[in-house]
């Protein structure tokens, strides 16, 4: 992208995501009995480390504030900022800049522009916000130095953000504005050069593999946030929680019909990710449009998440006259998504010998299930496909997340065309899983 370059910021600071069958053995594995800031309050609200919570009541400090040799006193009342008191001190005999409406144009445009700063300085960049979306303030530079960053209203008395520290390579988190004019503030504890971008969006959109954060501001804890993403690949997309509170998650489709039973998530820590109770997944299918929806506790100001898809190759065929082929001594790797209905798949057996059917279900929501059945090859139900029955009861089960099933298939079972149907459980279910025929 265009730069400004750095000589440009200072000159301006200067101026200015039914056939009987033989006995049969099934393992159990895991086999389921189960049937089928400044003196202003925020309104912001927005879209894979920490949580910031502000419950201290906090009254910004008066500063005095000296320019060429004249005492300036300005004091500032108590304010209530986003639900919750704030506090936002301005550097001791700090200097106000407000920057050319230039600087801002290009930073809404896409540009990356660079702030020269001093710890004294606190800068103003005016900018015009063109429609109702989602906005992040990022920073692009690697300076070791923090950056204090924060939007307010046109008059300067309102934080549409609150004041965040934001590291190198970082940025605020997503937060909710309406179109309009306003002002970015940028503060340091140190001399450094802060590189600068805005990114805004109509909706919240997800990044796979990256940290995402959404700034909540002043929220019920009763409201859910949705960040929009579209399945680039068939798999299993899985949900970290990285805030240092609980959350809840769950997923439902562009019209926020929910396709999956809200998760609770307990607050990131290495115990709990050891123990696997701060992340949740879901099946997802390639090409699909989704919603990720995220609630926090009304205290909770920000909250980040972290996302990652593994993908599976397969999501079986949707008919069982059409049901995938799986070959002897192949592993099949699928996925059932969020809000589908059964898979079919198939396999042959062409000799009187024995053969094993493995079900491995990999990280998923609820529980899947498992029917097998067979082709009639003669008598008045010749092509049609029936339930294998042993014993007066069809074969299948129920099968939770990480669990494996092995089905001993013995050598007198006729040898015919059988089928697989993978299901959910419930009508929220959904997950990967892989079988293999041996």
């Amino acid at each position: 992208m265009k730069r400004y370059q750095r000589v440009i910021a200072a000159l301006l600071l200067a101026g200015m995501v039914a056939q009987p069958f033989a006995g049969v053995v099934l393992s159990k594995a895991e086999v389921s009995k189960e049937p089928a800031s400044s003196n202003a309050s925020g309104d912001g609200q927005s879209k894979d480390e920490d949580v910031t919570t502000q419950d201290e009541a906090a009254t910004t400090q008066s500063a005095t504030v000296t320019t060429q040799g004249a005492a300036v006193t300005t004091q500032s009342a108590a304010a209530t900022t986003q639900g919750a008191a704030a506090t936002t001190e301005a550097p001791v005999n700090a200097v106000e800049k407000t920057l050319g409406s230039g600087v801002g144009v290009a930073l809404m445009n896409g540009e990356e522009i660079d702030i020269d700063m001093d710890s004294a300085t606190v800068v103003y960049i005016p900018v015009h916000v063109s429609m109702d979306g989602y906005m992040t303030i990022l920073r692009e530079d690697e300076s070791d130095s923090q950056a204090k960053l924060s939007m307010l209203s046109e008059d300067k008395k309102k934080y549409i953000c609150e004041e965040d520290t934001v590291e190198a390579d970082d940025d605020t988190g997503a937060f909710a504005v309406k179109k309009g004019s306003y002002f970015i503030k940028v503060s340091g504890e140190q001399n450094a050069t802060y590189t600068l971008t805005v990114d805004l969006k109509a909706g919240i959109e997800l990044t796979f593999g990256k940290k995402k954060s959404l700034v909540l501001g002043k929220h019920s804890s009763s409201k859910w946030f949705y960040m929009q993403f579209k399945a680039g690949k068939t798999g299993y997309l899985n949900v970290e929680n990285r805030s240092s509170s609980k959350i809840s998650v769950g997923i439902c489709s562009t019209n926020k019909k929910s396709l999956s039973k809200s998760t609770s998530l307990l607050a990131y820590s290495k115990k709990n990710k050891k123990d696997g109770k701060i992340d949740a997944g879901y099946g997802i299918v390639k090409g699909k449009s989704y919603l990720l929806k995220v609630k926090a506790k009304s205290s909770v100001k920000k909250i980040t998440i972290k996302t990652t898809v593994k993908g599976y190759s397969s999501v079986g065929s949707k008919k069982l006259q059409k049901a995938s082929a799986i070959s002897k001594g192949k592993t099949v790797y699928a996925a059932l998504g969020a809000g589908e209905g059964s898979s079919y798949f198939r396999f042959s057996k062409t000799s009187r010998s024995r053969m094993t059917l493995t079900v491995n279900t990999l990280k998923n929501q609820g529980k899947l299930k498992l029917s097998l059945y067979y082709k009639e090859v003669s008598g008045r139900n010749k092509g049609k496909i029936l339930p294998v029955k042993v014993g007066g009861k069809q074969i299948g089960w129920t099968q939770g997340s990480e669990r494996e099933n092995k089905l001993d298939i013995p050598s007198d079972w006729p040898n015919v065309t059988y089928y697989i149907k993978v299901s959910p459980q419930s009508k929220e279910a959904s997950g990967g899983y892989r079988i293999k025929i041996k």
